[in-house]
């Protein structure tokens, strides 16, 4: 069970990083490894806050622990970790997206304004 719940916090944070590149339309390698994604947000210099970029630390749970009996008895602290840094990844996404979305929102009734047809 302490394997299965590790392995869907870096799925979810996975998800949440790849979100902001598809919804930014930035190219990205198939691959479960965190640290690379983050690699592409320095590439295009998107911002990460310091804990968020400590996700890499969930890597381990896409493959090597995602079956029974292979999580080697972590314990409850780390499995509470690994919640609460797919949490705080989720929350800078969703951060990026809405702030993405809203000037996304401004640009276009800026572009309404200025023109007598929109």
């Amino acid at each position: 069970m302490a394997s299965q719940i590790c392995f869907q916090a870096q799925q979810a944070a996975e998800k949440a990083f790849k979100a902001v590149l598809l919804a930014r339309r930035i190219r990205f390698p198939l691959t479960h490894d965190i640290d690379e994604l983050i690699e592409i947000f320095d590439e295009h210099k998107i911002e990460i806050s310091s804990n968020v970029r400590t996700a890499g630390r969930l890597t381990p749970f896409a493959v090597e622990m995602r079956y029974p009996g292979s999580a080697g008895g972590l314990l409850e602290k780390e499995i509470s970790e690994a919640v609460k840094l797919a949490e705080d990844v989720i929350k800078w996404a969703k951060n990026i997206l809405q702030a993405d979305r809203s000037r996304l929102t401004t640009s276009r009734d800026d572009e309404k304004k200025g023109n007598p047809n929109g």
